[in-house]
């Protein structure tokens, strides 16, 4: 594969004690021609002759289908070529941008694999802790050696507190390229029941908490002295909710009160005392990591956005939210869908009564009429 190695293209192997993969990194500058790019890039993956395959790269393209509001000429470009080889995409939308500057955010670096790699559990995540507008993101894999079998029990998932739109949106996801074809055989149907289960698990172990684990991580600004407190109150609470009426209520309820007070206090000065460590010692490790990031409001917040939910999936921008709010709040009239009662209201309201031969009203009428409306 050295080659198809170039200045903006890297084409690496990989060997393991269980398999053998090709690595391919591109890089397609945002202002020049990508064309030479980008048909390297498909003689590379002709060249892989079923070879499994990884393909990162900073593609500089935009499309509605890796989170972008718009398609552009060569995202549409990018898409018919990752399409040409049944590549699957790993790139998650709905956790945010890859790229954060000072002229916006924008979903430009990508990851695809061949399908023979896509069936495994893949983990893709980002993070803005460098000083790049760049994302750095990281992707990890759960692969089972050739000829060893898994002992491990099936997993268990907490389905009570279980974030079912992520869940919908992660398994939507990985069932764009997948059809339901029609089935001439009794044998297949098994085979396309294991691939539906397939890809339930795979969006599962993703978004579900699995049964078992801890289900919250001690904050790093908690100590011994806030448990003592936080327990200080906690028996203030209880002594003055069994004290009943009278003075020594009035007192116990002045004791719970105050305990709770030192509690919330020596909270924030834990967390103050905490942040200000943290800020120091990122400083003191590298002065343009998460601080400067911060300060120089490079941190954009976008994942909020994948909080809201436009038709069963993540929002991908502010835009599709008002949109689909709009659509909804205000829908469009169609009047071939009218019932017939609708369509009787709408015959009413379109053709008024003649008012030709009727008086002009008098105050007393307006003021019955109105009247009439306060009942």
């Amino acid at each position: 594969m050295g080659r198809y190695s170039s200045g903006r293209m890297v084409a690496v192997k990989l060997t393991t004690p269980s398999r053998e993969f090709v690595v391919i990194s591109a890089y397609l500058p945002p202002n020049e021609p990508y064309e030479d790019t980008l048909n390297t890039l498909d003689r590379a993956m002709f060249a892989l002759d079923g070879a499994e395959a990884l393909i990162l790269g900073d593609f500089n393209a935009w499309s509605t289908q890796w989170g972008s509001l718009r398609d552009s000429p060569r995202g549409r470009d990018v898409q018919l070529w990752a399409a040409g080889h049944s590549l699957v995409m790993l790139n998650r939308p709905e956790r945010g941008p890859t790229y954060s500057g000072v002229h916006g955010t924008s979903f430009i670096d990508l990851a695809f694999t061949t399908r023979d790699l896509g069936v495994y559990q893949w983990r893709w995540s980002l993070s803005f802790c460098t000083a790049s507008d760049h994302a750095l993101i990281e992707i990890s894999v759960e692969m089972q050696s050739e000829g060893m079998e898994s002992v491990r029990p099936p997993p268990r998932y907490n389905t009570r507190m279980a974030p079912w739109k992520a869940f919908r949106a992660e398994v939507n996801a990985r069932m764009v390229d997948y059809v339901l074809m029609e089935l001439r055989y009794p044998q297949e149907l098994s085979g396309t029941v294991d691939d539906l289960q397939q890809v339930m698990l795979q969006a599962a172990d993703l978004t579900l908490e699995r049964r078992g684990k801890s289900k919250k991580e001690t904050s790093p600004w908690w100590s011994g002295e806030l448990d003592t407190l936080r327990a200080a109150r906690n028996t203030a609470r209880r002594a003055w909710q069994r004290s009943g009426d009278g003075s020594s209520a009035r007192v116990m309820l002045h004791a719970w009160k105050d305990a709770a007070r030192k509690f919330k206090k020596a909270v924030r000065k834990a967390k103050r005392n905490s942040w200000r460590a943290f800020v120091s010692e990122e400083l003191n490790r590298d002065p343009w990591a998460v601080p400067y990031r911060v300060l120089r409001g490079k941190l954009v917040p976008d994942t909020a956005i994948a909080q809201l939910d436009v038709n069963g999936r993540p929002a991908q921008g502010w835009r599709q939210v008002g949109q689909h709010y709009l659509e909804v709040v205000f829908p469009q009239d169609v009047a071939a869908e009218d019932t017939p009662e609708e369509a009787a209201l709408r015959v009413l309201v379109l053709n008024a009564p003649d008012t030709q031969g009727v008086g002009p009203w008098t105050m007393r009428q307006l003021d019955q009429a109105i009247a009439r409306f306060s009942r």
